[in-house]
């Protein structure tokens, strides 16, 4: 499962960071995986979890959770987490996770597929089809529901 961890700090543009590893450090230090200005350079580790992400303050003892749609606020930054398949309503369609998907394809068929179950989850349709048409009529080479 890809996930997005939007990076939210007062007064500048909200920054998201791709959760492609098990742990990432958060720090202004120049070496650090997610660089924030407002923090101390070594401000904290994130570790991947089944359902989310914990946080561990540098320094600080026990470790606070941020679930798959959840946020937490610390310090004055604003993290928040979200599946990357699924789009926010106002921000329109995971062009960045559907053109993940179609990379990957081995064949027409299995892209087809890959870009109808985005689609679906993208917009919380309850099925969907694709709708081809040649010079001989029209075909419809997939189809789905949601559930698969």
């Amino acid at each position: 499962m890809d996930w997005l961890l939007e990076i939210r700090v007062p007064g500048l543009e909200p920054v998201e960071r791709r959760i492609d590893r098990a742990l990432l450090s958060i720090g202004s230090d120049p070496g650090a995986d997610v660089r924030i200005a407002s923090v101390s350079e070594r401000w904290a580790i994130l570790r991947r979890t089944d359902d989310g992400l914990e946080l561990r303050q540098i320094g600080v003892a026990g470790a606070k959770r941020i679930p798959v749609g959840g946020t937490l606020e610390l310090d004055g930054v604003t993290l928040a987490l979200r599946d990357a398949a699924v789009a926010p309503a106002d921000e329109g369609l995971p062009i960045e996770a559907l053109a993940e998907a179609l990379a990957e394809a081995e064949g027409p068929q299995e892209a087809l597929a890959a870009l109808l179950e985005g689609l679906i989850t993208a917009t919380g349709a309850e099925t969907g089809a694709v709708l081809l048409r040649g010079s001989d009529g029209y075909d419809i080479p997939i189809a789905r529901g949601a559930d698969g």
